[in-house]
């Protein structure tokens, strides 16, 4: 799940990374305004072919609190593998944004000005601390003692997730996420 924090720098640095091969899109660009660098290399990637694989880049755009990837048309000398017809139609996730993240090479942190303390895989959430119930006070409605809203929340993910591996492998593994991934968000 992306920060929400930082999901616009998110979104910048994917953009400078190539999605095929994970090379830095600026290798030889000069930055103008060193205050605005992100902006700036974000700015100069998009629609840029990668210069390593030649692959052609999505366009990303933020989508509420996810990145969304738009594919140009194929160009009449394009040649595209069926490997890369086939991301094409995946959808951009979280998990393979920080696939890409992880794989950036130190070239391109450093001139993006990331160390290794200051990752861009860490705009990624990839564990979600909770409290322990016992920790967490009780809600008081009139006479009755119950749960908070976190232990039920917490609650309905563990039987969601229960759900999803015992019925894993009769559906398709999209359908059984969607279907329960709204009860989660709307329940």
């Amino acid at each position: 799940v992306y920060n929400p924090i930082f999901i616009d720098q998110a979104l910048k640095v994917v953009r400078c990374v190539c999605y095929w091969c994970g090379a830095f899109l600026a290798k030889d660009y000069t930055v103008k305004n060193e205050a605005k660098r992100l902006a700036e290399f974000s700015a100069h990637c998009k629609g840029k072919a990668c210069p390593e694989c030649e692959g052609v880049q999505p366009k990303y755009s933020k989508a509420g609190f996810t990145i969304r990837t738009t594919w140009p048309p194929k160009g009449d000398d394009e040649v595209r593998t069926e490997r890369m017809e086939k991301a094409m139609l995946e959808p951009f996730t979280a998990k393979r944004a920080l696939l890409m993240l992880k794989h950036m090479s130190e070239g391109a942190l450093e001139a993006l000005r990331f160390t290794e303390k200051t990752h861009p895989k860490d705009f990624i959430f990839q564990n979600f601390p909770l409290l322990p119930a016992s920790v967490r006070p009780s809600v008081t409605l009139g006479k009755q003692i119950g749960h908070d809203e976190l232990t039920h929340k917490s609650q309905d993910i563990v039987k969601v997730a229960n759900q999803v591996a015992a019925a894993g492998a009769g559906k398709p593994l999209v359908e059984l996420l969607t279907s329960n991934v709204w009860a989660l968000l709307y329940k």
